[in-house]
């Protein structure tokens, strides 16, 4: 039985094969968040396991430079812009309110990046 689900396993990581680089980072808002990149999102995740996806729009991940990502909240009204920088491992998400033009942002630090 063991060696079935072993099997079993191994066989579904070799069809499905999932790429996701993860990125922890320390918050001023919360104790820590946790960004999970793909080929084309960026999913943002709370501790209490609320979140955003944003949508990636520039990708330069090749050059080491780092990633931007968008999300519109049409329910809120609020647009969201993520820029994710590798050379210094933060992470700044910006936020405008596009009924009042208020903006604001935040920064993440210290993260540590998992591949």
């Amino acid at each position: 039985m063991k060696s079935f689900l072993i099997i079993t396993i191994s066989i579904f990581f070799f069809i499905n094969p999932v790429h996701a680089e993860i990125w922890i980072c320390k918050s001023d808002r919360y104790d820590q968040v946790k960004f999970e990149i793909t080929d084309a999102e960026i999913i943002q995740t709370y501790p209490n396991n609320d979140g955003r996806t944003y949508k990636i729009t520039i990708d330069t991940r090749k050059a080491g430079i780092g990633l931007f990502g968008e999300m519109s909240n049409k329910e809120l009204q609020y647009d969201f812009d993520i820029f994710m920088e590798y050379e210094s491992k933060t992470v700044k998400v910006r936020r405008l309110d596009r009924m009042f033009g208020r903006s604001g942002s935040y920064i993440d630090k210290d993260c540590i990046i998992y591949e």
